[in-house]
């Protein structure tokens, strides 16, 4: 039985990679209102919610660079599809209790700057989400020809 093992060429390996370390920059970035609470017990709702996305988007990192294929890259693009889902939920939290309202999660401390700092998570992951989903599209393009 004759079977032609998979091999990933060198310019798709780096591709991989860029995008794995485009998506640790955005995780980064989003852990960045976070970082001022490190006891995860004590925090508020939210930065613990930020603790669990951030380290959701490195172990996907870490997937990314030990398994570089097509099926890795559209797996990103559903995770990315999601956590700007999650991002844009939490926007509607902040931004649909009304003045005089608490919002839920213990947003009250960060009411001014949740609303921007979702929008430009949703800007990043959705446009990562775009990325992932085309270069994996092209990837099975070319390898059907």
């Amino acid at each position: 039985m004759d079977v032609a093992a998979y091999r990933i060429d060198e310019r798709s390996r780096q591709t991989v990679y860029m995008l794995a370390g485009a998506l640790a920059a955005v995780a980064i970035f989003g852990a960045v209102p976070a970082l001022r609470h490190v006891n995860f017990a004590q925090a508020a709702d939210w930065v613990q919610i930020v603790w669990v996305l951030t380290a959701a988007h490195i172990v996907l990192v870490l997937w990314l660079i030990s398994l570089p294929d097509r099926g890795t890259l559209w797996i990103g693009m559903l995770w990315c599809a999601g956590a700007a889902a999650l991002y844009g939920g939490g926007m509607a939290l902040v931004l649909g209790a009304g003045p005089g309202k608490l919002p839920p999660l213990d947003l009250a401390t960060v009411r001014n700057t949740a609303g921007g700092w979702c929008a430009a998570n949703i800007l990043l992951l959705g446009t990562l989400c775009y990325i992932f989903g085309r270069t994996s599209a092209n990837w099975q393009r070319t390898r059907r020809r």
